[in-house]
This record gives structure tokens, sequence and C-alpha cells, in this order.
């Protein structure tokens, strides 16, 4: 018996990433208190070919981005403790973060989360639920333009 791909394993296969022997992983902080978000975002990205690091709140963010320094930061706006839009505030004035590249991921639609993510240091933002082709064309270019910068 032949198997055959249903619709969704074939654009799951098509979305993998096939790396050089030699190639070195970029890592992605990814900032999100919800559980499920968090662990289909760590599927999704290692797929893809990053090394993942998980913070469930503000907090445990910036404690992970100060010792790992991340390629680039998936970052959700309203959680405990410290909400993303602080968490920012608090990565960008780090000498040794300040320049990590941060996407917001987030459930607020309005313009007003949007705006207060830019001014909180923001480089992108993309509303729940997100297609997947065009976070990973602005993940792939942020981490490309901040390793060349």
């Amino acid at each position: 018996m032949v198997m055959q791909m249903t619709e969704t394993e074939r654009r799951m296969t098509n979305s993998f990433v096939i790396s050089p022997p030699n190639f070195i992983m970029p890592t992605v902080l990814i900032v999100e208190d919800d559980t499920d978000n968090r662990l289909l975002l760590k599927i999704w990205l290692e797929m893809c070919n990053y090394c993942v690091i998980e913070a469930a709140d503000g907090n445990e963010a910036l404690n992970l981005a100060e010792e790992s320094c991340p390629d680039l930061i998936l970052m959700d706006v309203r959680m405990p403790l410290l909400d993303g839009l602080e968490t920012t505030r608090v990565i960008r004035r780090s000498a040794k973060t300040g320049s990590v590249p941060i996407i917001f991921t987030s459930g607020c639609a309005e313009a007003k989360y949007r705006e207060a993510a830019t001014e909180a240091g923001a480089n992108d933002y993309f509303v729940k639920p997100f297609d997947f082709d065009k976070l990973q064309s602005a993940i792939a270019g942020h981490i490309t333009v901040n390793q060349i910068s």
C-alpha cells in the first residue's frame, strides 16, 4: 500500500528548510504566557531550523535574553508580572540585548497596541492568528539584517 500525504502534511513538508552541515542555527526567544501558543511556535520554529528558548513571562524573558543573547525575540503583549511592552523597553536599554530584533505576536489587533509596541522598540508586529509564511519571512529578514549590521 502506498502512503499518500494529506494537504496539511504536504504544506508542512514544504516549510522544512534543509541546512548545510556547518550551518549555525539562529536562536529565537519565545516570550508567551499561553502554553499552547508557546508550544506551537516552538515546534514550528524548530521545523524551520531555529534553536528555541522559551519564557512564560517578561521577567523570565529578561533573564534569558541577558544569558543567551538570542538572534531574535518573539514577544507577546499581554502577560502576567511584566507585560511585553515593558519587557521590550528594558531589553532596548541593555547594552547586550538592545539591538536584538523583537517581533510582537499578539491577539491585540487594535492600532493602539501596534503603536505602543513600536514606541517600546518592536521591529515588527503580527496579529494572531498569523500567516506563518509571512512570519517566517519577517524572522529571516530581521535576523539577516541584524547579523549584517
